[in-house]
């Protein structure tokens, strides 16, 4: 029996470009977003332009300078939108 892996996800866009090893251009209600791709491997099969892909929002770590500090929040889903 094949088992299949559920992922929650907090938004849905159309895959366009990427343009290097972890960043990607996402298509999402109208705009484009950089986001971060976590796999670093080609993925050629599945990042393709007009592609559906799902996009999760993570918890981050801020570093200061004595420690770390645990944010308890979460990253934006993008880092910037993008300029047509």
């Amino acid at each position: 029996m094949r088992k299949i892996i559920k992922y929650s996800w907090d938004k849905m866009g159309e895959f366009i470009e990427r343009k290097n090893r972890f960043l990607g251009i996402v298509k999402v209600e109208g705009k484009l977003l950089e986001v971060h791709i976590h796999d670093s491997g080609r993925l050629g099969e599945i990042l393709y332009k007009g592609n559906t892909v799902f996009i999760k929002a993570k918890p981050i770590i801020i570093e200061y300078k004595d420690g770390w500090l645990y944010y308890k929040g979460e990253i934006p889903l993008c880092k910037k939108e993008v300029e047509e």
